[in-house]
């Protein structure tokens, strides 16, 4: 069976490298040379934007926008929301912990009925980052933004989650868009290629 025809399955072809992740497992494989030419034959492959090589050397901005001071209430919101993250996170095995967190964000999105307006998300993305600054765990783009989701709809409001990927070498980021534009992310962020998004 091609590993496209699993739904939790990605392949994402590059240039210099191919990209198989599974959602369902977290299990996630590159490679090179033949192996790549057939993964990257697969029916419903996805081709990553080329920017060519750089071996390392070429410079991206991957640091987030600054974080204002938010609300109390925001603060709050945020607070709750990467607690409920991190804790479905480690709740069961390691290697499901995506699994559970992309679950987690497609429920969240069935509660939303509204699209949200950017700045709305934006500070929403501000409160997440300030309130990871105090809690004494590992938080990283993929639970910020899973919080992101977590805290707009609480507030039944709606933004698309998106996990990519980047060549050179082979990175994952995970942000929110609004209306179809990043939230709070610097302009590098275009070179990720989307594998896969929420709702």
């Amino acid at each position: 069976m091609p590993a496209t025809a699993i739904p939790d399955v990605r392949v994402c072809a590059f240039d210099s490298v191919t990209v198989r992740v599974d959602y369902a497992t977290g299990r996630i494989t590159a490679a090179t040379g033949a192996t790549a030419e057939a993964w990257a034959r697969a029916p419903g492959v996805i081709h990553g934007a080329c920017w060519g090589l750089s071996f390392g050397t070429d410079e991206a901005d991957v640091e987030p926008s600054p974080t204002v001071r938010p609300t109390v209430r925001g603060s709050v919101a945020a607070a709750v929301a990467l607690v409920v993250t991190l804790a479905v996170r480690s709740l069961g095995p390691n290697e499901r912990a995506m699994s559970r967190l992309t679950v987690l964000a497609t429920t969240a999105a069935r509660l939303t009925a509204t699209p949200s307006h950017a700045d709305e998300a934006e500070r929403a993305v501000s409160a997440v980052r300030w309130a990871s600054r105090w809690i004494p765990f590992r938080i990283a783009c993929l639970e910020e933004s899973i919080a992101a989701v977590l805290v707009l709809a609480a507030r039944r409001r709606s933004v698309t989650w998106c996990h990519g990927v980047a060549p050179d070498p082979a990175r994952f980021h995970a942000w929110i868009q609004a209306h179809g534009s990043p939230v709070a992310e610097p302009p590098t962020t275009s070179r990720y290629t989307v594998l896969h998004t929420i709702p």
